[in-house]
């Protein structure tokens, strides 16, 4: 395994302004420190809308997509974030994709969507769990409201890696900041949460929190309230000595998820 430069991209959404965004992202990751894999908040595009049927267009979706695949083959790098897409079903999904070297290579559908939020009234769940190889590390992803499901991420197919994309608003961000750090510390694995800041248009205010956390919980790169980027260095070695002088992965319990495909 190489070591990995990871660049955790925090900025203020402007609310359903698909192309302000984009264009925004588009320039913070030109501007970003040459890295490994450039990450963007969730529903980078629009915020955390539950407007689908009026945001959403095809072309624009396509233009999101283009122009990440674009940038990823440019600096031969890997991207990721999440956008309202549709499935192959015509449903809308909260869809996270990951680009690399200018193709997209994998996608996962947020599992556990915001009923409080009404996310589950607008958008379909997705049914598996995304764990992947990149560079020789085993990385997983999720969305948001993800992060508070220890079961479902359980480390059970040693990732290296776990990359978290968000809006999580400032009333909860303690918790936010706990289960960043909880699930570094259970998974023995890096992790890097992206958050949004602004305030949206339904008056929620976000205050960032991004983070790269590393194997034992200690936070290596963090920041509040700002548009930023946050670039960190992820050392293979960490993760081997941390599994090697606490190895209790192995003593985890076994079990089963009902209705989830581990891929």
């Amino acid at each position: 395994m190489q070591d990995l430069i990871v660049s955790a991209i925090q900025f203020d959404l402007a609310w359903e302004d698909v192309s302000k965004n984009l264009e925004t992202a588009t320039k913070m990751i030109l501007d970003a420190p040459k890295s490994d894999i450039y990450i963007l908040p969730e529903m980078f595009t629009t915020g955390f809308s539950m407007n689908p049927e009026k945001v959403y267009t095809l072309d624009l979706t396509n233009d999101t997509k283009k122009m990440m695949i674009s940038l990823s083959k440019k600096l031969d790098a890997a991207i990721t974030f999440s956008i309202m897409d549709k499935n192959d079903d015509g449903q809308f999904v909260n869809r996270l994709y990951w680009i690399e070297s200018g193709f997209i290579t994998h996608y996962y559908d947020k599992v556990h969507l915001f009923s409080m939020g009404e996310e589950n009234n607008h958008f379909s769940p997705g049914n598996h769990k995304l764990v992947f190889s990149f560079k020789e590390w085993k990385i997983s992803c999720i969305i948001c409201y993800d992060l508070r499901f220890p079961v479902f991420i359980r480390n059970k197919e040693d990732f290296d890696l776990l990359i978290c994309v968000a809006n999580w608003p400032d009333k909860r961000i303690h918790a936010w900041d706990t289960l960043l750090q909880a699930r570094a510390i259970e998974n023995q694995c890096y992790v890097v949460g992206v958050n949004r800041v602004g305030v949206d248009a339904n008056q929620i205010n976000y205050v960032g929190h991004s983070m790269l956390i590393d194997p034992q919980g200690i936070v290596l790169n963090s920041n509040s309230n700002d548009s930023i980027t946050l670039t960190t260095e992820l050392f293979q070695t960490e993760i081997t000595k941390t599994r090697r002088y606490l190895p209790f992965l192995k003593d985890m319990d076994n079990f089963t998820l009902n209705q989830i495909t581990y891929s």
